[in-house]
């Protein structure tokens, strides 16, 4: 039926305001066309975009009427100004909701669709044959299981079958989903109308091998005061989760007591794993990390997966030991994968999500981006942290269809309230870590692998990345219609498989790297930032606001800068490592305990005054700003200056309770001072007090930490000698670093490393024998223990590495000479920790 003249110029006018209001809200992929058709429900409009068909694909006719179909039918937010307006106050530190998140309740309530709009959207999906399931919790969609032939008709576009390259048989929509005019600008997109694309998993795996310049080859479980050695997973060469954790800086974290416990995490799955393998990993590291799965929509079936999925669990179970860890197990279609995201987040048993999978920009389509961006606002709003994985091919993401020859980046690592977590390659753990972009190439020289970055095609530039983002053109992101666009990845770390993970999958201990990596690890800091004095009961949340104001505020404080490689891929020049913020590094790789304080809002600099919103005069605020997390040593000097301001400038008083023994704070100064007399942890309460009465409180972490520990004797039997040690770490202090032993003039250690190697043995706590990792230094042993997480080991050292010195001297008679008696023989030792702190004692 056609439209009269009137009817045209009133339904451009109506589809012209519906486009300015998706764009003013940042969701502009809704493309606005022709009426579909004109039934008894009104004019119908289009709604986002037919996918995109990819190349080589063979056209096999239409779908079957009868094949069922599940889809989602994703509505908009209520008032998608207000929430992003939410989301950025929730996020801010200063605000007054800050940090001051919703129920899922509370989110649905303010943001939902009204229950007159979603009614309509019933009752017109219900005429057209359909039967929407329940609303979700949070209000923002429900699904649809109906046929092929019913859908076709419901939304006036056929489904089409095509033969993909690889063999794979998929179907697709023909045209966008159309919907009429009195209820489209409800919803957000219908999803799961095509199955062209799957996800991809952004991990690499390959079997095991040595890795030459990889420190140490023994490994401990991360767990606050526990050190169950996991030996059998160094043989794949790959880094043990010990050393990942001290090159990040998570090793302070557990030194101050935070080992996790509390916290959940949600993992993004779309394949299954094993739980033997898991099973046995944990035996290995001795932990008992409790894992639970979670099936949406059936789950993705049984077997070993292609090992994302151990990546993922391993890598947290070895970082944060003691958090929970649920894994949200989906099918891998379109719609799956968004219900398992929205199953996430109405859910809201975790405040840490990690995922690993994804789809380049092109081939997620914008209505589907749209309904994820909408649940990653709710997320931020309830205070749930997002890590996504930037990708495994550099600017060069899509690696099939129309756009393989065009940068492009990875949804959802582009969304803009996720964090993107790009990859490097860590080729020492330091600290500090010596890392570059990762950028690998092996198997002849094929570029196998390079961290995901880039500029976003949907995207606009978030007011986070504001000062930082780099100017860039040739991209126009249809949010903002300008090439001020969203760039990606905002942090990174280690990635490179030829500096990957030590995994155990498929019933052997492997390599895995891949910006997969990547992100569990920065999730597993999120965690034990949620676990710590400093987050004071209250979740991260959406983490960039705080990241980048941190690398605003002091950038050498909270990141390690990577400044070497680039990220360019398959004949796509990409992006070049500099100082500061870059498109192949972000804003680098995270030290641990300043980035964990900065998450919580808990840093050095205290947030900016604010005048209070009243015309009479206000009481005098006083701010006191100090630092969340202190380490001391029995027997050492601390001096530790607080800072407090009034904003009336009155005089301040200090004042302090549960501070370590041995330790004063001088009540005109703030300054606290003294001597530790006793290894503990605990929490001191600071207060200080102006002449008003007004006054500030804020709690810091303690841990006095003891000196290394030695003990043993020397021996000698029949002209033999032998030195047997036992050394420690001081309890709360960090793990030992070196054994040095002097030896007095009567004995000496032998100078071919093939007799000093034979006659040291060296072990850890559990009694592994550990690689000798011996040499002399001016006549003296010095043994250097390379795995970070050693706390406790012996030393034995007997002939040929230590013999005594043949003395003679003359007889009685002058004549004749004889050995010089065997009395008075002594060694010093010296033990040292990573804190550079040492020990020594004098052995006869």
């Amino acid at each position: 039926m056609g439209l009269s003249r009137y009817a045209r110029v009133i339904h451009r006018l109506t589809a012209a305001l519906i486009a300015a209001v998706l764009l003013a809200v940042g969701l502009a992929a809704v493309a606005v066309a022709a009426p579909a058709r004109e039934s008894s429900l009104g004019a119908a409009i289009r709604i986002g975009r037919a996918p995109a068909i990819p190349a080589g694909a063979q056209a096999r006719g239409t779908l079957p009427s009868s094949q069922t179909i599940d889809a989602t039918v994703a509505l908009q937010p209520r008032d998608p100004a207000a929430l992003t307006a939410f989301v950025k106050a929730v996020s801010t530190r200063g605000s007054s909701v800050y940090h001051r998140y919703l129920s899922v309740a509370q989110f649905a309530h303010r943001f939902a669709p009204t229950a007159d709009q979603v009614a309509s959207v019933r009752a017109v999906l219900q005429a057209h044959g359909l039967h929407p399931g329940p609303l979700a919790a949070n209000g923002l969609s429900f699904d649809v299981t109906a046929s092929a032939g019913t859908l076709s008709r419901a939304f006036a576009t056929s489904l089409k079958r095509y033969r993909l390259r690889g063999g794979r048989t998929a179907f697709a929509n023909a045209s966008a989903p159309a919907l009429p005019a009195s209820v489209a600008s409800v919803v957000q997109g219908v999803i799961g109308l095509d199955s062209l694309q799957v996800q991809r998993p952004a991990g690499l795996y390959k079997a095991g091998r040595a890795r030459a310049h990889a420190a140490a080859a023994d490994a401990s479980t991360v767990a606050p005061g526990e050190d169950q050695p996991c030996a059998a997973g160094t043989g794949s060469g790959g880094y043990t989760a010990g050393q990942i954790a001290a090159a990040y800086g998570l090793s302070d974290l557990y030194a101050a007591g935070d080992g996790g416990s509390g916290t959940t995490i949600a993992l993004f799955e779309l394949e299954p794993y094993s739980a033997s393998d898991i099973a046995a990993y944990q035996a290995c590291y001795g932990t008992r990390t409790q894992i639970t799965n979670v099936a949406v929509d059936g789950g993705p079936g049984t077997g070993v997966g292609q090992g994302e999925a151990a990546l993922d669990v391993e890598d947290l179970i070895g970082l944060v030991p003691n958090a929970s860890i649920l894994v949200y197990e989906g099918r891998n279609t379109g719609a799956s994968a968004l219900d398992t995201y929205k199953t996430i987040v109405t859910q809201n048993r975790a405040k840490v999500i990690s995922t690993s999978w994804g789809l380049c920009e092109p081939q997620e389509g914008t209505s589907a981006a749209g309904a994820e961006n909408d649940l990653f606002l709710e997320a931020a709003a309830q205070g749930q942290t997002v890590f996504a994985a930037s990708g495994d091919h550099g600017v060069k993401d899509c690696t099939s269809g129309s756009s393989t020859n065009i940068r492009t980046v990875d949804d959802p690592a582009s969304q803009p309230y996720v964090t993107g977590v790009g990859g490097t390659s860590l080729s020492d753990v330091g600290p500090p870590p010596t890392e570059s972009v990762w950028n690998s190439t092996w198997n002849n020289g094929a570029a196998s692998g390079a961290g995901g970055g880039g500029v976003s095609s949907i995207w606009g530039v978030p007011s986070y990345q504001s000062g930082i983002a780099i100017p860039q053109s040739g991209v126009t992101c249809v949010v903002a219609r300008s090439t001020a666009c969203r760039e990606v990845p905002d942090v990174s770390a280690d990635a490179d498989i030829l500096t990957g993970y030590s995994v155990f999958y498929n019933r052997h201990w492997s390599i895995f790297g891949g910006t997969s990596a990547a992100a569990p690890t920065w999730a597993a800091l999120a965690a034990l930032a949620n676990s710590s004095v400093a987050c004071t009961g209250k979740s991260v949340g959406f983490a960039n606001p705080a990241l980048y104001q941190a690398a605003r505020t002091d950038y050498g404080m909270f990141f390690n800068d990577v400044t070497a490689g680039n990220n360019s891929f398959g004949g796509l020049a990409g992006f070049t490592a500099a100082g500061g913020y870059d498109m192949a590094s972000g804003l680098g790789s995270p030290k641990g305990a300043a980035v964990a304080a900065a998450l919580c809002g808990s840093t050095w600099t205290p947030p900016a005054a604010t005048p209070a919103p009243t015309p009479t005069p206000a009481a005098p605020v006083v701010a006191l700003t100090h630092p969340p997390v202190q380490s001391a040593r029995v027997g050492e000097a601390v001096k530790l200056q607080l800072h407090a301001t009034d904003s009336a400038g009155k005089t301040l008083a200090f004042h302090a309770t549960g501070l370590p023994a041995g330790l004063t704070i001088a009540p005109s100064t703030g300054l606290i001072s003294g001597t530790p007399k006793r290894v503990g942890k605990s929490t001191a309460t600071i207060s200080v007090t102006d002449t008003s009465g007004s006054s500030a409180q804020a709690p810091v972490a303690w841990s006095v930490a003891g000196r290394p520990t030695v003990t043993g004797g020397l021996s000698v039997s029949k002209g033999r000698p032998s030195l047997s040690l036992k050394v420690g770490a001081g309890r709360n202090a960090p793990a030992i670093t070196s054994i040095v032993v002097a030896p007095s003039s009567q004995v000496r250690f032998a100078r071919r490393a093939s007799e000093l190697a034979r006659g040291i043995t060296l072990r850890n706590g559990s009694g592994h024998r550990l690689k000798n990792a011996s040499r002399l230094r001016g006549g003296d042993l010095v043994v250097l223990l390379r795995t970070p997480a050693i706390r406790t080991a012996s030393l034995r050292v007997t002939v040929p590495a230590l013999a005594l010195v043949k003395v003679k001297k003359k007889s009685k008679a002058g004549k004749r000479h004889r050995p010089a008696a065997v009395s008075g023989i002594t060694v010093t030792v010296t033990v040292t920790d990573a804190k550079s702190v040492r020990t020594a004692v004098v052995l006869r």
